[in-house]
């Protein structure tokens, strides 16, 4: 029930305190929404009771449907509705860009379907729009951002109270697939290697040293951050310690407005700390403070041209900066890494996406997961052969075992006929085992006996297999890595 009221105060009068009363009555009332109202009325009391049974009136039609509870919305431009959606981004901590970016999608379309009231707007007229941009050049996955924003706009909208229902809500998304403009690949370890080589000998360009876009495509290649997030970074954002290195990007830097915090290979993080020793850099200096994230791409297929890369391939795809993050993506579903922990790190909100979108594979990722399947037709009499070893080897054969001969010294070069020829190039490889075939004759009681220590006769050669030390002094066993093929030497 409204009520008729004059409001009361107190004012200081001489140093003395009045009460006062309001010349004007007021209503307090309750509206539509069942939410308490107050409203200054008339001087005259029997005109402001009427005004009061007058809104009361209104609020319980409302409620009863048969008035509309919208109606000064309805009346206010949808373009100063369009001002206050962005604000409202940027209160709840959108970031400038994003909250512009939005607010400029919405624009464009209310212009170009001539939307001036709520009144005009017809779900039709939106189709129709998208429909003719897409004609004019406008991809689908562009398309599906436009219809997003404007979806977003009408619902914040409805949040607010603005208006009953979103009109646009039944408008579904096209499928990108179908209209990819611009498809990416994953660089391969060769490709990385030589992109890293080239632009470390590189000149200045693009406002970066050679040495700084090395340091940014390492970086960047062993996080998949994209270029805005790479910007952002400052040095507090690195945590170069020696036991658990990571790197921090802020909530307001990420597309998903959520702090990402991922962990930094140990490599990386001494190449950072050496760069941040020897420049001299402060704590809140920007990383790669003259960076231009918008320029990323150029700079890079510069970078690719001095490599002998081409900046986009036979098959039309694309190799910008946003390819670097489809490659660290890539790299780490191929190394083993379960989908969950892939998806984790890609820091994506499906496992769809990262499998679909950002995980790439050749034909020699495909030829490699056909050989790890098991072997189905199997020649009878290789099969009998390897299991009459396997149950001799195991000692079930009724037969006694002999420990000190084993068959290591073939098991070896036949598990890894790849490595087995580089880890041990320049050695005996029956010395290797620890024991020559006639030490193994003449030793009393070796054959029975494991205490008896004879296994660690030649530790030298033991050692070799273990760490290579030797054997690195003549070449190496690997070529020396970026930071990068580390994480991939599966491949």
């Amino acid at each position: 029930m409204a009520s008729v009221y004059k409001r009361k105060y107190t004012k200081a009068v001489d140093g003395r305190k009045i009460k006062k009363q309001s010349k004007c009555w007021h209503i307090k009332y309750r509206d539509a929404e069942g939410i308490e109202r107050r409203v200054k009325a008339f001087k005259d009391k029997a005109a402001s009771q009427q005004f009061a049974a007058k809104l009361e009136k209104e609020a319980e039609l409302a409620r009863a449907g048969v008035v509309d509870r919208y109606k000064k919305h309805r009346k206010k431009p949808l373009i100063e509705h369009l001002a206050d959606f962005k604000q409202s981004l940027l209160d709840k901590g959108c970031t400038i860009d994003h909250a512009g970016l939005t607010h400029n999608r919405v624009k464009a379309i209310l212009n170009g379907c001539k939307f001036v009231l709520l009144s005009d707007v017809q779900p039709s007229r939106v189709q129709r729009y998208l429909a003719e941009s897409k004609k004019a050049g406008l991809s689908t996955k562009s398309c599906n951002y436009y219809l997003t924003a404007i979806k977003s706009f009408f619902n914040w909208m409805v949040a607010d109270q603005r208006i009953g229902e979103n009109p646009l809500s039944h408008l579904k998304r096209q499928n990108a697939q179908k209209d990819i403009r611009r498809e990416r690949r994953a660089l391969s370890l060769d490709e990385i290697n030589a992109l890293l080589a080239a632009t470390l000998q590189g000149s200045k360009h693009h406002n970066l040293t050679s040495k700084q876009r090395y340091m940014l495509y390492t970086l960047a290649l062993n996080t998949g951050f994209r270029a805005s997030e790479l910007a952002s970074l400052t040095w507090s954002s690195l945590n170069l310690s020696e036991s658990e290195p990571s790197v921090t990007v802020l909530a307001g830097y990420t597309k998903n407005d959520k702090q990402a915090i991922l962990p930094l290979r140990r490599d990386v993080a001494n190449l950072f700390r050496q760069w941040f020793t020897e420049s001299g850099f402060l704590l809140s200096d920007k990383v790669f403070p003259r960076f231009n994230k918008s320029k990323g791409a150029a700079m890079l297929c510069k970078d690719l041209e001095a490599a002998g890369i081409p900046y986009q391939d036979e098959s039309s795809r694309y190799a910008d900066f946003h390819s670097l993050r489809h490659t660290f993506i890539s790299h780490v579903g191929k190394s083993g890494a379960t989908v969950k922990e892939t998806q984790t790190l890609a820091r994506h909100s499906t496992s769809a996406l990262t499998l679909d979108v950002y995980s790439h594979v050749n034909l020699y990722d495909e030829r490699r997961a056909i050989e790890n399947l098991p072997q189905l037709h199997r020649d009878t009499n290789k099969t009998a052969e390897r299991n009459r070893t396997v149950v001799k080897r195991t000692g079930t054969d009724n037969e006694p075992v002999n420990t000190g001969q084993s068959d290591i010294k073939q098991l070896t070069p036949k598990s890894t006929p790849f490595l087995t020829p580089t880890a041990i190039s320049g050695y005996d490889r029956s010395s290797v085992v620890g024991n020559q075939q006639d030490d193994l004759q003449e030793t009393d009681g070796i054959n029975n006996h494991l205490e008896d220590g004879e296994l660690d006769n030649e530790r030298h050669h033991l050692a070799t297999v273990g760490t290579g030390a030797e054997e690195m002094g003549r070449g190496g066993i690997e070529p020396p890595t970026h930071g990068f093929s580390v994480r991939c030497s599966t491949d």
